[in-house]
């Protein structure tokens, strides 16, 4: 049974989300607005033959952090706006007087999860290229962040993200849980006030790494 949460939302990368009329999928990455260090919207995966949708954070209607339930059905969450991860290369403009020749190849594009759109890219190889990283789906100012998103800090990482705590009413980030080490994890919790900037491949924190190392292990309910 979820249970309400009056100070803060635990949204966990990987939990079940539920519409009104049963599951829906998992949660897959977080969209935050770095400059206001505010979540936006979830990516839930519905799965190998479904496409990913962003779900506006406004139709979460609790959250537990081990199971999300949303204001939606499930056929209404299948409707929203889908999601996918573009990698392309596009030809070099410095490649002619380099080389003496142009590079005249059109783009080259690589679809992480099939989009029923059009991308705008054709699929060609290039000699000279240059690579870049889009998304579709959300706008180009957010960024995503899941459970591969490092989190680092002044000299050294810190481990990666795994959970973020929130306030319900404004969606500030207010925390995140951050899993350290590999073989013997620790769950720790970092104040939302200690997030210099986020982008999708990185958190970065204003803190020292010795303070890092020493945070206490997270315990269910520590706000």
């Amino acid at each position: 049974m979820i249970q309400h949460v009056d100070t803060l939302k635990t949204l966990a990368i990987g939990a079940p989300v539920h519409g009104r009329d049963g599951f829906g999928g998992r949660l897959r990455k977080l969209v935050v607005d770095p400059a206001r260090k505010e979540i936006r919207a979830l990516i839930v995966d519905r799965g190998p033959t479904h496409h990913p949708v962003v779900v506006p954070i406004g139709l979460v209607a609790d959250t537990d952090g081990n199971h999300i339930a949303l204001t939606i059905d499930t056929h209404e969450l299948a409707a929203l706006q889908h999601f996918a991860e573009i990698d392309y290369t596009e030809p070099d403009p410095a490649w002619e007087a380099r080389f003496g020749h142009a590079d005249h190849e059109p783009h080259y594009d690589v679809v992480r999860d099939s989009v029923p759109f059009e991308v705008g890219y054709t699929q060609r190889f290039g000699s000279g290229l240059v690579q870049h990283h889009v998304h579709a789906g959300i706008p180009d100012q957010l960024a995503p962040i899941g459970r591969g998103t490092k989190v680092s800090c002044e000299n050294g990482q810190v481990g990666h993200l795994d959970q973020v705590l929130i306030d319900p009413m404004g969606h500030m980030l207010q925390a995140l849980l951050v899993r350290t080490g590999h073989v013997h994890s620790r769950l720790v919790r970092v104040p939302g006030e200690w997030v210099a900037w986020i982008s999708e491949e990185e958190i970065h924190l204003s803190i020292d790494h010795s303070l890092a190392k020493n945070l206490p292990d997270y315990q269910l309910g520590d706000y």
